[in-house]
């Protein structure tokens, strides 16, 4: 009769354990910087980034550069791209040389990096997602010269919305 007690104790634990990991694991932290207190829907504001199915709020102050889709100011960027006909899993078998957080974001499976740049002036962060048909890429940089660059571009990649629908 103990042993059962006990038994039925441990597989209560591990019930407790796995549900906890797989809510926990649903959302952002109140406190990584995409985090957001409320889900983002997609409002006359949003424009579609070319080429892709993303939409953002951008600032008037970023213009469309050239192909693929990156808009940019004098100081900063930020760049879409999306890839059909390949999985989130088989992507993101090939993407493991850099150190990456996994996150659920924007409804799908994906990573936040924070990427060497090219200059010690600058600041970049690179999210990916995706699901069984497709993986988008959103990188984003900043001069560290720029006071709150880093802010904004977290900004805009709050306001990220993927809509296959259009």
């Amino acid at each position: 009769m103990h042993n059962l007690n006990v038994m039925n104790t441990m597989r209560i634990g591990i019930f407790i354990v796995i549900f906890l990991s797989i809510g926990c694991s649903q959302g952002l932290d109140s406190d990584h910087p995409l985090y957001t207190d409320s889900t983002v829907v997609k409002t006359d504001q949003h424009k579609r980034m070319s080429d892709t199915n993303i939409f953002a709020i951008l600032p008037d102050s970023f213009h469309n550069t050239y192909r693929p889709s990156r808009y940019q100011t004098a100081t900063q960027f930020i760049q879409f791209i999306e890839y059909s006909n390949i999985s989130w899993t088989d992507y993101e078998a090939k993407e493991q040389s850099i150190p990456r957080e996994r996150i659920n974001i924007y409804g799908y499976k994906g990573d936040y990096l924070n990427l060497p740049n090219a200059s010690d002036n600058e600041s970049a962060i690179h999210v990916q997602f995706g699901d069984d048909d497709f993986v988008c890429t959103i990188t984003a940089s900043t001069s560290k010269d720029v006071p709150n660059g880093r802010e904004e571009l977290l900004s805009i990649l709050k306001t990220i919305v993927y809509d296959r629908s259009e």
